[in-house]
């Protein structure tokens, strides 16, 4: 199993798919290109279909400057439905391409390289064999958790309780159509 990280991801929504995969995949892009001085997105299949009412096009001008969003809702013979193309250039050359599909969840997986940050912190596969395993170590879940991860998740397990705890609060207060 992947770390706790990739189960509980913060950021913007109102779709991981449509929103925090495509952050992830444009910070990556621009991590990898900083040097460019223009990028340009082709969103496509249910990306390009929805994408602005679930805000994809916001998170990537919030994320790449200077770029040019595109929606090409046509193309369908997709291997993923959440397809994206990211380009950058430089002089007006393009220096860079890289296809991304946001999987769910806030997951990425970029093409030629599998899933992004995909890393598997824990050995056991099903919840049964860790039961057992804390049984016969006299740990509770949470103990297994940070044997995993490491004592470091409890502050990213801090930062999601909060985040959680402040959307509902956000929730709660606001008026209007959803």
């Amino acid at each position: 199993m992947q770390s706790l990280t990739e189960l509980y991801r913060i950021g913007k929504g109102p779709s991981s798919s449509h929103t925090i995969g495509p952050e992830r995949a444009c910070k990556l892009f621009l991590q990898e290109n900083s040097g460019a001085d223009e990028y340009k997105v082709i969103l496509y299949g249910s990306l390009a279909k929805t994408g602005v009412g679930h805000g994809t096009d916001e998170i990537i001008k919030a994320v790449l400057p200077n770029v040019t969003v595109e929606f090409n809702a046509e193309q369908e013979d997709l291997f993923h439905p959440n397809t994206m193309d990211l380009f950058a250039y430089k002089k007006g050359e393009k220096t860079a391409f890289l296809r991304v599909y946001s999987v769910g969840g806030g997951a990425i997986e970029v093409v030629g390289r599998g899933v992004y940050n995909a890393e598997n912190k824990y050995n056991l596969e099903s919840f049964s064999s860790i039961r057992d395993y804390c049984v016969q170590k006299h740990y509770r879940l949470s103990d297994y958790v940070f044997e995993c991860e490491g004592e470091s998740i409890k502050g990213y397990l801090r930062e999601v309780w909060a985040a959680m705890k402040a959307a509902v609060e956000r929730g709660i207060q606001k008026t209007g159509i959803l």
